[in-house]
C-alpha cells in the first residue's frame, strides 16, 4: 500500500499537522461519485506477497468477529518521503468494505470484499501501482484476531503475540511488526512496521459513535 502511494508522486515534503476527520465520504447511493476507471466488478486475488518471499492469502469471507464502523487516520514513512490520508471502515462477518480518501476528501478507491470476490472501483486519483488487495492486507494484519492472520500465512511464516505487539516471522527474520495502543481519545493506534520494504503506518481507527 505504502510504495505504491509514494511513487506515485503522492508524497510531500512536509506533512502538515492533521486534525483528526469528524466525518469521511462513506461511499452510499446519497453520494455522486467521482467516475471510476475501473468498475467495481473488477476482481483482484487474494494471494498477497508483503515481504520477499513471504504471502498471505487472505480467507474466502472476511470472517471479521462483530460489526466495525469506523474512520481511520493512515500516516505513511519510507526513507524521507511522508504521505498522509484517510479511510473508512465498514467490516463484518460477510463483507468488508472499505474507502481511502485524500486528506482534501476526494475519494481515491472503494474495495468490498464478499465470499463472491474482492472488487474495487477506482478513481483517476488513484496510482497505477496502488492494488486494492494490498491495502486489505494491512487492515487484515492489523485488525483481525491473531489465529485469523495465522491461517492466512504461508506455511514457512508464523506470527507471535507479546503484549500488545505482533510479530510476523519468516523462518530466518522478522518480517513485519505490529504495535497496538489506546489513545486517551478512545481510538486505537497501530504501528505497522514492514521492516522488509522498510516503511511503516500509523493508523489511527476511531468507532463511530
Amino acid at each position: 500500500m505504502l510504495m505504491a502511494m509514494m511513487t506515485a508522486g503522492c508524497a510531500t515534503p512536509a506533512l502538515p499537522r492533521l486534525s483528526w476527520p469528524t466525518t469521511l465520504p462513506w461511499p452510499s447511493a446519497r453520494q455522486e461519485p467521482l467516475t471510476p476507471i475501473a468498475p467495481l466488478e473488477a476482481a483482484s486475488p487474494r494471494e498477497v506477497e508483503f515481504g520477499r518471499g513471504v504471502k498471505l492469502t487472505l480467507p474466502m469471507r472476511p470472517g471479521f468477529p462483530g460489526p466495525l464502523e469506523a474512520s481511520q487516520m493512515v500516516v505513511a514513512r519510507h526513507e524521507d518521503r511522508t504521505v498522509a490520508f484517510q479511510a473508512a471502515l465498514s467490516l463484518s462477518d460477510d463483507q468488508a468494505r472499505v474507502t481511502l480518501v485524500a486528506p482534501s476528501g476526494p475519494r481515491i478507491l472503494t474495495l468490498v470484499w464478499t465470499e463472491a470476490g474482492i472488487a474495487e472501483e477506482r478513481t483517476m486519483l488513484a496510482p497505477d501501482q496502488l492494488r486494492g488487495v494490498d491495502v486489505l492486507a494491512d487492515i487484515f494484519m492489523c485488525l483481525w484476531p491473531t489465529e485469523a492472520v495465522r491461517i492466512a500465512l504461508g506455511s514457512d511464516t508464523t506470527i507471535e503475540t507479546a503484549g500488545a505487539v505482533r510479530t510476523i516471522r519468516a523462518p530466518d527474520r522478522a518480517v513485519v511488526e505490529i504495535t497496538e495502543e489506546q489513545t486517551a481519545a478512545g481510538a486505537t493506534r497501530h504501528v505497522l512496521r514492514n521492516l522488509d520494504r522498510g516503511y511503516s503506518l500509523t493508523i489511527v481507527t476511531q468507532r463511530a459513535a
